[in-house]
């Protein structure tokens, strides 16, 4: 059986041009103006979270640390990596020649 969903009903005041967009926006999307407030106070709130996570509890930077010191090739692909740009110029210039 679904769970009911429960809204809460808060106040706002919005200026005249952002109501004015807010019914444009309801209007091209058929959705409700609260679902695009909604949604809206969604995304920023999870930018929020993203942006207040220490560095080492954040997933991607975790994820970052997996290839860094522990790995030797990684490292020396790094380190010489105008070596490498220069390799693979030169075997593009010589598959391009007629």
């Amino acid at each position: 059986m679904a769970e009911k969903r429960v809204l809460l009903r808060k106040q706002i005041y919005l200026e005249r041009r952002l109501e004015e967009r807010l019914k444009l926006a309801a209007k091209r999307s058929r959705l409700t103006e609260s679902a695009i407030i909604r949604r809206a106070l969604e995304e920023y709130l999870d930018e929020e979270d993203r942006r207040c996570t220490p560095p080492e509890e954040n997933p991607v930077l975790q994820m970052i640390g997996i290839f860094g010191e522990n790995d030797a090739g990684l490292r020396h692909v790094s380190e010489n990596k105008a070596e490498y740009l220069a390799k693979a110029l030169a075997r593009e210039k010589t598959t391009d020649e007629p």
